[in-house]
């Protein structure tokens, strides 16, 4: 399906949801942009190990985490 293709592009960019025209698309959106398991886990990862920081640059699996990332995950799971 390629609005779903699209959809799973825009995530890819960042986006964190979208606006549908057809109530068909509620359905693609809605399951292309739920966090999966994997994804919540690694949000849960980053908090605890930013905050675990002080709240400075922490390093994650090799990666850098810093305010960006934090934030980023910390809106993910604001958002359940």
């Amino acid at each position: 399906n390629a609005y779903r293709e699209m959809m799973k592009f825009s995530k890819s960019w960042g986006f964190d949801g979208a606006t549908c025209i057809h109530p068909n698309q509620v359905e693609v959106i809605n399951d292309v942009y739920r966090p999966d398991d994997t994804e919540l886990q690694a949000a849960r990862q980053i908090v605890e190990r930013f905050e675990a920081g002080g709240g400075s640059s922490v390093a994650l699996e090799g990666k850098m985490i810093d305010r960006p990332v934090y934030v980023r995950a910390k809106r993910l799971l604001e958002r359940l």
